[in-house]
């Protein structure tokens, strides 16, 4: 290779010579100025640490489904090796599942010899870990598989449970195998040192740690695979028939197992827990048809006499609500059979046999970690009349109480789009039961039924032509709407129904699906309506466990994105924020929703110019709402509670008696240097709950644990439409229906007949997003989403 400066001699003596000088002119030596580009050090922003422990609440004792991990050893180091997988002819190998047939394939041929009788852990695509290194830093390999089909049924035996192949199988066997040669190019990446686990136990970050926990991961995947898994993510699911479960329509449920290495404040744990996903139903193809197809004849087809549908194939697509309402019921189980499944499935799979974690000198503990953790007190909340009374066990009711802030519902009527029920009675029902709590309903203007005609046109259609009668029928525009619809959540009408009230004519407006009438659904109903029409049902204002909201002007923010269902990678995610209102007030909010590109869970351009005069920001939008209604003031404090898609599978099982009410966790199983903390703050149904993990990102305003803590607590106690506590605080829950409500305004919409109203937010080089019609002013601050 030629040099540098001999190039740039060549290049020299290839120009012209210089022009002479002039007689007066004495030449200078340049001096040669070298400019240096100077390193910006990249700022490394962490999690604020924890400040201390709280104190306050009733000591109690748990188990939880954490598993206590001892390491040997730290000394030595994990080796991360690129893999490179391709066919004879260097077409590279995309096949999902191959990769681990070669790479299985591979440490049997050259293991003793190449190697140097190395065990390793395979991610199943390009990634390979060894402990200590391997003899080369690249190795290239030729690897003949003579059968690359699924091994599934081999190694878990048949579907059907005999353990020996059914007919589908016998048939497979006898096919002929086509041999396929692949190259195998394996190179020296990065070396992590395992004393990196040692550090995350003692709160010091390392650009090591997360990758050292990620080889264990990695390891416990590998031992799955190896027992014919499908694996999904950090979850695994054997092929066992016992953990199947039929919800209709060629889709099982089949149970598994989530596992994960954490660090936490009490050292290295195995957090492990039963997950479940969805396949598809497997045996003959005939009989899948038959059943769930609508296939009259299907021998007619030749190829699906021969055709099987292999075990554990997944089901990605969104499930009826059928077959959800089929999931829930079939997954419940009780604390003590969930502790029994997990127990069994660390037996099962006998982790400290696996060569890997042998040569890490990893153990795992076969006992549930026991906890400490404390009871809060529930806060005392205000009804109206003055009265306050305490929640028990997170639960309360409106029995001989009035709303807090009770409305009057004046101009209103009933719509209904061919619900079967008594609507005279519904609404005499539901003006006694509101006169009851404190709300004045008066008789509706009219009850429009809908045109029997008009039920086997569209959605819109259906909504346009309601629309066109309320126009016709009302005298005045109405305060609210009462809408019936004849199924409950899969109704098509609700969207372009939501969307005609809230973005043409500002009418609050609540749908209803009525089967089973009484006192506790038509209590429910108009809990909802209170506070959509601006009044308050009830409120923890009058508790003093608050001083940092409640003496300072505070504004909450709680945010939320909703995305497509699984398999719509083209609808655009919803991006919604609210923010409390009315200081000293921690109880009403409103919401500011925009679109965005599709799965993107970072919200954008929360923040905007002031001079975009068409949308100024999410931000700006929600703290001029705060300072119009708190009496001009500017809030002094700002508190967000956000939320993104988070598997969070620590469960709380009882010692005695069920977790109460108000249990917090901040030590033992938490991090061990940042500030985070577990807290249920609702009732488990039966018995397991699944704490709410909190993490304080930033803290200018400088709560201590204990009043944080209360903070969170209180306001799990906030939601309006329920008399119950939630599992997370009511900001995020409400940020989180305001982005599905409007979600439903796109869903029978034309992208290219999107209103211009809310600016659609891009992340930077995407496309643009269709932008959501602009709410009316009328609803705008209100809390439609209730």
């Amino acid at each position: 290779m030629t040099s540098p400066k001999v190039e740039d001699a060549e290049a020299a003596e290839a120009l012209p010579p210089p022009p002479p000088l002039p007689d007066n002119v004495v030449p200078i030596k340049a001096e040669v100025e070298y400019v240096y580009e100077s390193k910006v050090p990249k700022i490394k922003r962490l999690p604020m640490s924890r400040p201390g422990f709280a104190r306050k609440g009733q000591p109690i004792q748990l188990l939880t489904n954490h598993f206590g991990v001892n390491v040997k050893s730290v000394d030595g180091d994990f080796y991360h090796y690129s893999v490179s997988l391709s066919y004879d002819d260097d077409r590279p190998v995309e096949g999902k599942g191959i990769g681990r047939k070669v790479i299985d394939k591979l440490h049997e041929c050259y293991a003793d010899t190449e190697l140097g009788g190395k065990d390793f852990a395979y991610d199943g695509e390009k990634t390979l870990f060894t402990v200590g290194p391997l003899p080369q830093n690249k190795h290239d390999f030729t690897v003949v598989l003579e059968d690359i089909s699924s091994n599934r049924a081999a190694a878990n035996g048949s579907p059907k449970g005999s353990g020996s192949p059914d007919e589908g199988d016998r048939k497979r066997f006898r096919r002929p195998f086509q041999s396929k040669t692949f190259k195998v190019a394996i190179s020296f990446a990065a070396k992590i040192p395992m004393k990196a686990i040692a550090l995350a136990l003692r709160g010091q970050e390392s650009e090591n740690s997360q990758d050292a926990l990620r080889v264990l991961d990695i390891i416990l995947r590998q031992h799955a695979a190896k027992q014919g898994c499908l694996l999904v993510r950090q979850s695994f699911f054997h092929n066992n028939p016992r953990n199947f479960c039929d919800l209709g329509g060629g889709v099982l449920g089949c149970r598994g197992f989530h596992s994960s290495f954490r660090a936490t404040h009490g050292g290295l744990s195995l957090n492990i827990d039963v997950s479940t996903t969805m396949i598809i139903q497997p045996g003959p193809v005939v009989d899948f048809l038959i059943a769930n197809q609508n296939v009259r004849d299907p021998y007619g087809i030749d190829w699906a006499k021969l055709c099987n549908l292999v075990s554990l194939q997944r089901y990605t697509k969104a499930l009826s609500t059928l077959q959800r309402s089929s999931l829930v019921e079939k997954s419940r189980q009780k604390p003590q059979e969930r502790m029994s499944v997990l127990s069994d499935a660390l037996k099962t799979n006998k982790y400290d046999s696996d060569k890997m974690l042998q040569a890490c000198g990893v153990s795992i503990n076969s006992k549930f970690t026991q906890i400490d953790g404390r009871v809060l007190s529930a806060p005392k909340l205000k009804v109206g009349n003055g009265e306050d009374f305490m929640p028990r066990n997170g639960r309360w009711n409106f029995n001989n109480k009035k709303l807090l802030n009770p409305v009057k519902i004046e101009r209103w009527a009933i719509v209904n789009f061919s619900a079967r029920c008594d609507v005279q009675k519904l609404w005499r029902d539901l003006a006694k039961c509101g006169q009851q709590k404190g709300i004045l309903v008066n008789d509706p203007f009219t009850v429009i039924e809908e045109n029997p005609s008009a039920r086997r046109e569209s959605p819109l259609a259906r909504v346009e032509n309601m629309f066109e009668q309320i126009k016709a029928k009302l005298p005045m525009a109405p305060q609210f709407l009462l809408c019936l619809l004849p199924e409950r959540k899969t109704s098509a009408i609700y969207g372009p129904w939501k969307r005609k009230n809230l973005a043409d004519f500002g009418i609050v407006t609540q749908c209803i699906a009525p089967t089973k009438v009484n006192d506790q659904y038509l209590t429910n109903v108009l809990l909802k309506i209170n506070a959509k029409l601006g009044g308050l049902n009830a409120t923890v204002e009058c508790s003093p466990s608050i001083p940092m909201v409640s003496k300072v002007p505070t504004i909450i923010l709680g945010m939320d994105v909703s995305h497509g269902s699984p398999g719509q990678s083209d609808v655009p995610s919803i991006a919604a924020v609210v923010s409390s209102r009315r200081w000293p007030s921690i109880s009403r909010y409103r919401a500011s929703v925009r679109t965005q590109s599709p799965k993107v869970e970072m919200i954008d351009n929360l923040f905007k110019p002031v001079s975009d005069t068409v949308d100024e920001g999410i931000i700006r939008e929600l703290l001029l709402d705060f300072y119009h209604s708190s009496e001009q003031r500017k809030p002094d404090h700002i508190i967000i509670f956000s939320v993104v898609v988070v598997l969070v599978i620590l469960l709380f099982f009882p010692c005695l008696s069920p977790p109460p009410t108000g249990t917090v966790i901040d030590s033992k199983i938490c991090h061990p240097r940042n500030n985070d903390f577990y807290m249920c703050s609702h009732a488990g149904m039966i018995g397991t709950t699944r704490p709410t993990h909190y993490h304080v990102l930033y803290d200018e305003i400088g709560f201590s644990p204990d009043d944080l803590q209360e903070l969170v607590h209180s306001l799990s106690y906030v939601y309006q439409r329920s008399t119950t506590a939630i599992s997370i605080v009511a900001p995020v829950c409400y940020a989180h229906l305001a982005a599905a409500q409007v979600s439903q305004f796109m869903k029978f919409d034309e992208m290219s007949e999107a209103s211009s109203g809310r600016g659609g937010l891009t992340s930077a080089g995407t496309i643009p997003v269709p932008e959501l019609p602009k709410l009316h002013e009328n609803v705008s601050s209100s809390m439609f989403f209730c």
